[in-house]
C-alpha cells in the first residue's frame, strides 16, 4: 500500500445489493478483498456495511435465511462493521394502474373486489435507517479524523449533505461509487469509482466460511446457482443496461489487426471526444 493517508468505506447495503448484486451470482461478495480492489492506494482500517434485517415474504420466504447467512459471514471479516437498521413491512393501499389491454382494469366493475376501486391493498417494505446510520458515521469519522479518503458506495442524495460536510468543511476526500453506474450519478463526491462485474467477481468469498464460536456457514444454494460465473467472466446482467457498457465491452475485446493497440479506430478529419475521467477497477 502506498502512503496515502487512512481510508474507510461506508456502503448502503440495499443500494448495492439492489444496484449490482440482486439476480447475480456475485451476492457471496468478500467486502474486504472489494474494497481492496476499489482503493488500491490506500490502507482501509474499517468498512461499515449499513443494512437492515429483511423479513419473509409469501414470494420469497426464505430470503431472510439467506441474509442472515450473508451477516453472519461479513462477521468473519476483522475490517467490516455491520450496522443495522430497520426493515418495516406494512399493509396500505395505493392507486391502481390500469392495463389499457385488459378488459376488467378499464373497466369499473362493482362486483369485482379487485377493480370495484382506484386504488389496491398492497404490502408496502421500506428500508429505513441505512441512509442516517451511513451520513452520521461519515461526519463523525471525518470529525475525528479517522480518514483522510471515503469511500461512499451509494447513490442516495440524502447523504449529500453530508458528504458536503466532509469536503467542504472537514478537507477530506470522497469518492463514490455508484452501483448502478449511472451516467449523472445523484451522489456527487471529489472522486467517481465504477463498480464492476469483474471486480465484483475476484472479491467473493470461499464456499464455506467459519466463524469465531467455530461453526461453518456455507453460501446459499440458491445463490450458487444464479448470475453470471462467479469469477468474473463478464458483466452482470444489470450492468448491460447502465451507461457506458457497450464501450467497456468494446475496450475489452482483442483489437483486430486493422485498429491501433491503445483503442478506437478514430477518423481522421474529426478528433475523437474527450470522455470524463473514471477509475476503472
Amino acid at each position: 500500500m502506498s502512503g496515502q493517508g487512512p481510508a474507510r468505506v461506508y456502503i448502503d447495503g440495499f443500494n448495492l445489493y439492489y444496484g449490482a448484486l440482486k439476480g447475480t451470482g456475485l451476492r457471496w461478495l468478500d467486502l474486504d478483498a472489494w474494497c481492496a480492489i476499489m482503493l488500491p492506494q490506500h490502507q482501509i482500517d474499517q468498512i461499515l456495511y449499513c443494512t437492515a434485517r429483511v423479513t419473509p415474504r409469501a414470494g420469497n420466504p426464505s430470503v431472510h435465511v439467506r441474509q442472515d447467512a450473508y451477516l453472519r459471514a461479513l462477521e468473519t471479516l476483522p475490517k467490516v462493521r455491520v450496522l443495522e437498521g430497520k426493515f418495516n413491512a406494512t399493509t396500505t393501499r395505493m392507486l391502481r394502474v390500469p392495463l389499457p389491454t385488459c378488459d376488467c382494469c378499464t373497466k369499473t366493475r362493482a362486483a369485482c373486489a379487485c377493480c370495484h376501486s382506484a386504488t389496491v391493498k398492497v404490502v408496502k417494505t421500506e428500508e429505513k435507517g441505512s441512509d442516517v446510520n451511513l451520513a452520521v458515521e461519515l461526519v463523525r469519522d471525518g470529525f475525528l479524523g479517522r480518514y483522510d479518503t471515503a469511500l461512499v458506495v451509494s447513490n442516495d442524495s440524502d447523504i449529500q449533505p453530508a458528504v458536503d460536510i466532509v469536503r467542504g468543511e472537514l478537507g477530506k476526500r470522497v469518492i463514490v461509487a455508484d452501483p448502478r453506474n449511472r451516467k449523472y450519478p445523484a451522489l456527487v463526491g471529489d472522486e467517481r469509482r465504477q463498480v464492476r462485474a469483474a471486480a465484483l467477481g475476484r472479491a467473493q468469498l470461499p464456499g464455506a466460511v467459519v466463524d469465531s464460536e467455530g461453526r461453518t456457514i456455507t453460501r446459499p444454494a440458491r445463490w450458487q446457482n444464479e448470475g453470471p460465473d462467479p469469477k468474473g467472466s463478464g458483466p452482470a446482467p444489470s450492468h448491460r443496461s447502465g451507461p457506458g457498457w457497450y464501450m467497456q465491452m468494446y475496450r475489452d475485446r482483442q483489437p483486430r489487426a486493422s485498429e491501433p493497440r491503445h483503442g478506437l479506430v478514430t477518423s481522421r478529419r474529426r478528433p475523437p471526444r474527450t470522455l470524463p475521467l473514471i477509475a476503472r477497477v
